[in-house]
């Protein structure tokens, strides 16, 4: 008996062992880990395109969601590069949203950026499209700049 729950509390120590050592490679992943998980300082190397840039912030785009990545290196990146960034440190702002800090970037190609995907208002709630480059058809309400963070404006549509 003793033996039984030694095996089974070794293989879920070995298992998470093993997640906490295994490296984040899509956004998704990424952003499926709490906060707890990411101040763990777990590895990230995602590619994909730049997309946006507001700042030293660009955005990232792995051919499924999108990230913004503090790039404060030698390196300039253009929009249109596709890289691999390793990803270390973040930075947590209101509303829950992150910047992940690079700790490495490599080149990897140039390609032209696509149009920007075009979503219903209500494909905007899932957050499938924070940060992306999106098309939406509506008719705008109201826009006013946030009271608390001026770097944020409200389009309302209907």
């Amino acid at each position: 008996m003793r033996l039984g729950l030694v095996c089974a509390a070794l293989t879920i120590a070995l298992a998470s062992t093993a997640r906490a050592n295994a490296v984040i490679t899509n956004v998704a992943e990424l952003l499926a880990l709490s906060n707890l998980e990411i101040a763990q300082s777990k590895a990230f190397a995602i590619s994909g395109v730049l997309i946006g840039k507001k700042g030293e912030e660009y955005i990232l785009y792995d051919g499924k969601h999108c990230i913004p990545i503090l790039i404060s290196s030698y390196y300039k990146p253009e929009l249109g590069d596709v890289i691999r960034v390793d990803c270390g440190a973040t930075q947590l702002h209101d509303f829950g949203l992150r910047t992940f800090e690079s700790r490495g970037i490599l080149k990897i190609g140039h390609t032209s950026l696509h149009l920007p995907k075009a979503v219903s208002i209500a494909d905007l709630h899932d957050g499938d499209c924070d940060f992306a480059n999106v098309c939406v058809h509506g008719i705008i309400r109201e826009v006013f700049q946030d009271e608390v963070d001026p770097n944020f404006t409200y389009v309302v549509l209907s």
